[in-house]
This record gives C-alpha cells, sequence and structure tokens, in this order.
C-alpha cells in the first residue's frame, strides 16, 4: 500500500512538471506573438508615415516567400538578424523573466514534495523494518507473544506472514520441548519414587538373608519375598516402555473382529477368576468390527479387566460388552464389586494412582495405560461408578 501511495505521489508530481513545462512553453508562445504584433505594428506605421501605399504594406505583410539577399544585408545592418538576442525585445524578455520564475518556483516545490515524500515513506520503511528487527529478536528470544504486522499486502508483508508462520512453527515446538520436558521430569520423579519402595525392601530382604544364612526358612521366605519385589521392578519398568511407545505414537490401526479380541483380551485371567470364584460374561454382536490397533486394545481391555478383578469380591461378577452404533462402537467392562469413591473417581487416571482402599498388587498405571491406548486411536474412555455399586468402564471408537 505504501508503495502504491509513493508510486502515485511521483507520477503526480510529473504530471505537475509536464504542467508547468506546458504553461511555460505557451507563455513564452504568448509573448513571442506579442513581440511580432508589435514589431509589425511600428513596421507599418513607419512604411505608412513614409508615403508608402497601403496595399504594398499590406503585400509586405502577406508575402510568405519574399527573402533577398540585400533585404537580409538590411536587417544584419541595423542589428536585426537572426543572431539578435530575444532579450532585446523588452516584451519577449518580461514574459521569459516571469516564465523562468514560475518554472524555476515550481520546480523548487515539486522537488520539495519529491524529497518529503521520500523521507516520510522510506522514515516508515525504517520504522517497520525496525519494528519487525525488534519483533523477530523476541521471537528468537523466546517471547512469541508479540505479533508483525497483519492484514496488509505487497512483497513485504508476504515476508512479515512468512515469518510469522515461521514463529508459530518455533513456537509450537517450544511448547512441545517444554512438555517434553516436564513429562520427562515427572516420570522421573514417579519412577524415582516408585522404585524406591522395592528396592528398600530388596536391600531388607538381602541383609535379612545374609545375616542368617544357616536359617533355612528364613533364607526361603525373605528369597520370595525378594522374588515378588523383582517381579513388580519388572511390572513397573514394562508398563513404563508400554506408556513411552504410547507417547512416541507407534499406534497403527486397522479393522480387527472385536469378538476375538474380547477373547484373547479375556484368556489369561480365566484361571484366576476360577480360583477367586468371579464369573465373566460377553455380550456382543460376534459380527461387530472395531478399526483400532489390535495388539494394544486388547492391552487395554486386559487392564480393564483385570482391574475389575482386583476390585471384586469373591463370587463377584464381570461382564465384558459391546454395541456397534450409527457413529461409535462402546465397548465396556462392567463388575459388581466395590466402586470407585468420589475423591478417587477424578485421579483414577493419573499415573502411579492408587486409591486408599486399592487391594491389588499393581503399581497404579493399568488405568493410565489403557487410557492412552484409547485416546490414541482417537477414542474416549470414560467410567461411571459409586461405593458399593460397582463400576462401568467405557470405551468408545469411532466407525469411520
Amino acid at each position: 500500500r505504501d508503495n502504491r501511495w509513493y508510486l502515485g505521489f511521483l507520477c503526480g508530481l510529473l504530471l505537475l512538471a509536464v504542467g508547468l513545462g506546458a504553461i511555460f512553453s505557451w507563455q513564452l508562445g504568448q509573448a513571442a506573438q506579442a513581440v511580432l504584433v508589435a514589431r509589425e505594428e511600428t513596421v507599418a506605421a513607419v512604411l505608412l508615415a513614409e508615403g508608402v501605399p497601403e496595399t504594398t504594406v499590406a503585400k509586405a505583410f502577406a508575402e510568405e516567400d519574399g527573402h533577398s539577399a540585400a533585404a537580409a544585408a538590411l536587417l544584419e545592418k541595423i542589428g536585426h538578424d537572426r543572431a539578435t538576442s530575444p532579450l532585446l525585445f523588452p516584451a519577449l524578455r518580461d514574459q521569459m523573466e516571469s516564465a523562468c520564475a514560475v518554472v524555476l518556483i515550481g520546480t523548487l516545490c515539486i522537488g520539495a514534495l519529491a524529497i518529503a515524500a521520500a523521507f516520510v515513506f522510506l522514515r516508515r520503511q525504517e520504522r517497520r523494518y525496525l519494528t519487525a528487527a525488534e519483533k523477530v529478536a523476541a521471537y528468537a528470544a523466546g517471547d512469541f507473544s508479540v505479533r508483525l504486522p497483519q492484514n496488509e499486502n505487497g512483497a513485504l508483508a508476504q515476508l512479515f506472514a512468512a515469518v510469522e508462520e515461521l514463529a508459530r512453527s518455533l513456537a509450537a515446538k517450544s511448547e512441545n520441548e517444554q512438555r517434553v520436558k516436564d513429562f520427562l521430569k515427572s516420570m522421573i520423579s514417579d519412577i524415582s519414587h516408585q522404585v524406591k519402595t522395592p528396592l528398600a525392601a530388596l536391600r531388607m530382604y538381602n541383609e535379612i538373608t545374609i545375616a542368617e544364612p544357616e536359617n533355612v526358612a528364613t533364607v526361603r521366605d525373605f528369597a520370595a519375598k525378594s522374588e515378588r519385589a523383582l517381579d513388580k521392578l519388572e511390572q513397573l519398568i514394562q508398563s513404563l516402555l508400554r506408556l513411552t511407545r504410547l507417547d512416541a505414537g507407534s499406534v497403527a490401526r486397522e479393522p480387527v473382529a472385536l469378538s476375538a479380541l474380547v477373547t484373547r483380551a479375556l484368556e489369561p485371567f480365566s484361571a484366576r477368576a476360577e480360583r477367586e470364584h468371579k464369573t465373566m460374561t460377553v455380550a456382543g454382536d460376534d459380527e461387530t468390527e472395531l478399526l483400532c490397533d489390535a495388539t494394544w486394545t486388547e492391552e487395554a481391555i486386559s487392564n480393564l479387566v483385570k482391574n475389575a478383578l482386583d476390585h471384586t469380591q469373591s463370587g463377584g461378577h464381570i461382564c465384558i460388552s459391546w454395541e456397534n452404533g450409527p457413529a461409535l462402537v462402546r465397548l465396556s467392562v462392567s463388575d459388581d464389586g466395590a466402586g470407585i469413591s468420589a475423591e478417587d473417581i477424578h485421579h483414577i487416571f493419573k499415573r502411579f494412582y492408587r486409591s486408599t482402599t486399592s487391594s491389588g498388587s499393581g503399581v497404579g498405571l493399568g488405568l493410565p495405560i489403557a487410557k492412552a491406548i484409547v485416546e490414541g486411536q482417537g477414542g474416549t474412555l470414560a467410567v461411571v461408578s459409586a461405593p458399593g455399586e460397582g463400576a462401568t468402564f467405557t470405551m468408545a471408537f469411532s466407525c469411520g
């Protein structure tokens, strides 16, 4: 816009200069005409005064081709030839001086306007460049709250837009790096906290075993406890590896028969359910397919089933059901166990969180892993529960 304005202004100045030149030329023409008429009047008067007939005088002025060497010699003798300066003619001199003054003043005014316009334009452009440089420097320093001029046209505006796009990319990258740092910091803190207990137990068991090597019963007892502590450490490490893979986005979706998926997920728990006198039932259309990552989704279902078994008393019942709606496929894992208290229900999907009433031997990562798996595939995982009324976890996936 500024460039167009400046170019238009220069064109206006050029037209003004052309106009002044035309005025100057017209004034000179008028002056020359006035001098010529005055000279002709003077010549006519002299000739008439000398008795020259009017017809002869008129013929002298009307003749177009009456040049002669004698006439030229006479004019040269009296100083009125082609070399005579036009300034010797008073009327022509006055007109030329007036026209030169107008042209000079006009030229100075036009030049002053051109210089002033150039100064304003260049100063404004310089301010824009300096402002842009300050904002780009702020971007380089990590401050993305400032913005370059928007809603403009032209090459400079396109440059600003490209810089803005780069700034947004850098801001997104910076935010992502900060999230990664926060995640790693939180993860390291959680890992150190979770590992501290089994390591302390292992150290204590090892000290007791070393102190009483001759006591076979004690050695066996604490060796078994050490084995359980090692199992818990292995479970923790494997869960963390799964979370890391999920955070890296290693999920691939393909059509899978939901009934087969649920069957595979329940298989590892059949013996436990029988041993603990708990029943598991399945309800759903065998033809239903789910667009998902089969391995990860099977693990999510397994985690929900394990959670239900952990919180269901002997004689309890767990039901895995699903339904295929117009837009969503929903799979639910319900139990008739102790339910979830109001103070726990908003925290159960947090990593390493375990309620005070939990009796399971997990590390508090089963539900967070299940939620990460479901949400990593564009689905949702929700829970409905009340103390003493069991719990229902529902996974919802898009049919598309």
